[in-house]
């Protein structure tokens, strides 16, 4: 596995694009959910008008509540995604701040084995 200047800034932005995506993912799903809830209360109603039997109207109505705890859960998970999402990004410039001139160094010789300075040389 190369550990490089270039792959660890590209596996960043790899990792902070696919967080982006999941946490859109996430957006999307959550709306459908909350959308399938307020459909099931509606049906909840639509039941118990029609003089159902009490146990469609209930569990029907626990399954608009379940989908309404689950968009809460939901909406956890894509604060998360967009925070790691955010946490990659903040890596990849502290890593750029730290290591990018040493990277432009180490790709701008030309064969010659002369030294270079230790990471960090070039922070204030």
């Amino acid at each position: 596995m190369s550990t490089d200047y270039s792959s660890v800034q590209r596996k960043l932005r790899i990792l902070a694009k696919d967080m982006d995506n999941a946490a859109e993912d996430l957006a999307m799903m959550r709306r459908r959910m909350k959308a399938d809830a307020g459909y099931a209360l509606v049906t909840v109603d639509d039941l118990a008008d029609a003089n159902v039997s009490d146990s469609y109207v209930y569990l029907t109505g626990e399954v608009a509540n379940q989908l309404g705890a689950a968009v809460t859960r939901v909406r956890d998970a894509q604060s998360a995604a967009e925070g790691g999402a955010s946490a990659a990004r903040a890596a990849g410039r502290v890593h750029r701040r730290k290591y990018g001139e040493l990277h432009e160094i180490r790709t701008a010789r030309t064969g010659s084995r002369g030294k270079t300075p230790k990471p960090g040389f070039f922070e204030e």
